[in-house]
């Protein structure tokens, strides 16, 4: 049995694999900045609305993609000739896609002084996230603390010195039991 509930409407995505088309635009985008995603397409003989439209969206993601990838194996701020140019076609694109969301922003990516920015949508922390937080890193702190005092212990009472030093003091407590005298149980009279 599933424990996912049924989906509704039409699948994402079309199982299709555009993966050589959207190389061959990235590469021809990159030949020429000016050159929309929509114009690249059909100049790879691709006619169907639909198939540019799907080709369209699928090279807006393939682009934020590559952005993120060149962000991440760049080295300090400098970003590739490549991303920028992706980056600078799908600025300049006049069918952008609004409802895809983007990892890098273009002009982020165009700019190398901003390197690998975090996205404008970053959360800004409440008290209470911050409290919580903390309140987290106290109670790994303690519970790590309590592992370590226990191991300690664990390996302490295996040394062999203190292992006899126990016995002795186990053995020397049995002695004292034994010298203690014990009273004689009272005897239980009726009057």
């Amino acid at each position: 049995m599933s424990l996912e509930a049924p989906r509704r409407g039409r699948p994402k995505g079309s199982g299709i694999d555009d993966q050589k088309f959207l190389e061959k635009m990235a590469a021809m985008i990159a030949a020429n900045p000016e050159l929309k995603p929509t114009t690249a397409i059909k100049s790879l003989g691709v006619t169907d609305p639909s198939a540019v439209r799907r080709l369209r969206d699928k090279f807006h993601v393939f682009a934020a993609d590559l952005a993120n990838a060149g962000c991440k194996h760049s080295s300090g701020s400098d970003t590739s000739a490549a991303n920028r140019v992706v980056a600078a076609a799908i600025e300049n694109s006049s069918d952008t896609v609004s409802e895809l969301p983007r990892a890098v922003s273009p002009k982020a990516a165009l700019s190398s002084s901003a390197g690998c920015a975090l996205s404008a949508a970053e959360p800004i922390p409440t008290p209470f996230d911050i409290f919580a937080m903390w309140y987290g890193l106290g109670m790994s702190a303690l519970t790590t603390a309590m592992a370590t005092q226990a191991a300690v212990a664990r390996s302490l009472t295996r040394l062999p010195h203190v292992d006899l030093a126990l016995r002795q003091q186990l053995a020397l407590n049995e002695m004292a039991m034994a010298m203690v005298t014990t009273r004689p149980a009272a005897r239980p009279t009726l009057h």
